[in-house]
C-alpha cells in the first residue's frame, strides 16, 4: 500500500511523476522516446507515450510492492 506520503510529486515518492518542464522522471525516458518515434506515435499519443512512466512504481515503489506481496 503506497500511502499519500509516497505519492508522485512528494518529497519521498514511490511512483514516477513528472518534472516541472513536463519531462518524465524515469531512467529509461530517452530509450522510450526512441521507441515512441519508431512506433509512429504522433500528436497526443506521442505526448502520452513519452510520459508513460508517470504513476508507475519507481525503484522504492517496486521494492515496497514486492515486500507487500512477499513479506
Amino acid at each position: 500500500n503506497i500511502g499519500v506520503e509516497h505519492s508522485a510529486l512528494t518529497k519521498d515518492p514511490y511512483l514516477f511523476g513528472i518534472n516541472l518542464d513536463m519531462s518524465p522522471q524515469d531512467f529509461i525516458a530517452a530509450d522510450r522516446l526512441i521507441s515512441c518515434t519508431k512506433a509512429g506515435c504522433t500528436g497526443i499519443d506521442f505526448e502520452i507515450c513519452k510520459r508513460a512512466s508517470m504513476g508507475h512504481p519507481n525503484n522504492k515503489g517496486a521494492i515496497a510492492y514486492a515486500n507487500a506481496i512477499y513479506p
